[in-house]
Formats: structure tokens, sequence, C-alpha cells
């Protein structure tokens, strides 16, 4: 059975793109999804639905699969949660609490300390958890969603590049200007001079990109 995991994503989180990249990388990744001991009777239950509706063709059959799928790979989260795959990490959904912590506040101050107590983990340790899933700092991480909503305010509005950094969480403009051209690799207004090319260069970025990617 063939299926586009990212369709189904986009419409389980259809407002929230890094959250299905996360999800989907995750998915996506090398390693054993399951395994001989791990009890999969829900899965086996969804997978044959799905073979029996598309058999079957019953009135909305497209719909009960499109129902199906989407119960599926949430049931497939779950797996990846509980499984036990060494030097793989941490799970995402682990540091999921923390990824929406960064969505919904990036706008103010963001300490470490909260990110980690979202996750109830200790600072240590959800440094370490993050870097390893995430192969980059927790701040970092800020800075690259707050880039992320500083393009589409410029994009967007005719919101000047002080009032744009003070919206997504900056201090100074001076700060704002700073992570965008090591994002991006170029200064907020060149970026917005050439919008097209800018955008798709942003749009190369991956999340889970290899360390030191930032610096």
């Amino acid at each position: 059975m063939y299926f586009d995991i990212h369709e189904v994503l986009k419409k389980l989180y259809p407002d929230d793109e890094i959250l299905r990249e996360n999800i989907g990388h995750e998915i996506s990744r090398e390693g054993r999804l399951l395994t001989p001991d791990m009890n999969i009777q829900k899965m086996t239950f969804l997978v044959r639905g799905i073979f029996s509706e598309m058999q079957n063709k019953e009135y909305m059959y497209r719909d009960m699969v499109s129902h199906l799928l989407m119960m599926l790979v949430v049931e497939i989260i779950r797996k990846l949660q509980n499984s036990d795959l060494p030097e793989k990490g941490t799970m995402t959904v682990d540091i999921f609490p923390a990824i929406d912590y960064i969505k919904k506040n990036y706008a103010s101050q963001i300490r470490v300390v909260d990110l980690a107590h979202s996750c109830g983990m200790s600072e240590s340790y959800f440094r370490k958890v993050f870097g390893k899933y995430m192969n980059m700092k927790p701040m970092d991480y800020v800075n690259f969603v707050r880039i992320q909503r500083g393009c589409a305010l410029l994009r967007e509005t005719n919101l000047s590049i002080a009032m744009v950094s003070e919206r997504i969480g900056y201090v100074s403009a001076s700060t704002f200007i700073r992570n965008f051209k090591r994002i991006i690799g170029c200064t907020p207004n060149k970026w917005k001079a050439d919008e097209e090319n800018a955008k798709s260069k942003f749009m190369n970025y991956h999340v889970t990109a290899l360390k030191g990617w930032l610096e």
C-alpha cells in the first residue's frame, strides 16, 4: 500500500508546516518502525479497512479511506513515540510541546529552561535530546522560526524593519538583521527587493539541517 504521507499530514495539521515537516521527517527517516514484539493490532485493523474500502468502493469510500489513513498515521506516530530505536535519539513527539511552545510564543522572550519544562525534562537533558534529534540548539530553532515569521511579515506588509523585528521577538533591529543574514544569506531589505529568489532560497533550508548550519 502506497500513500503520500505529506498529504495526510496536511489534513491532520493544516496550519502547522513546521510540525508537519518534523513528523514527516521522523516517519521517513532510516530505522525500524515496526518490531516483532510490537502490538500492531490497531494498525492491522486500519490497513485491512483501507483495503476493504478500496475493493468494495461503496458510497463515499474515498472519504472513508481518507479518515482511515489519518488514523493510521496517528497510530504510526504513537508507535514512534513508544519504540526503542538505539542511536536515533528521542522521538520527535517527545519535543512536540517545546516546538508548540515556540510556535505560540516566538514573539516573546523564550528561555531554554521554559522549553525544557514544557516537555517535562531538565534543561540539560532537554538540550541533549533537542540537539540529537533536531541537529541544532534550541535557540537556533527559535531564531529559525522567528526569521520564518519575519519573512512572512516582510512579504505581506509594509512594516519597517524595526517594527518587524519587534513583532517577532527581537529586542533590536540589528539583532534581527544579523540573524536574518545568518539564516537567509542577505539582509531583510535585499530579500524583500528580490522576493522570488529569496523565498525559494529560504525554502531550501530544513529544520533538521546539519549541525553548525547557523554558525
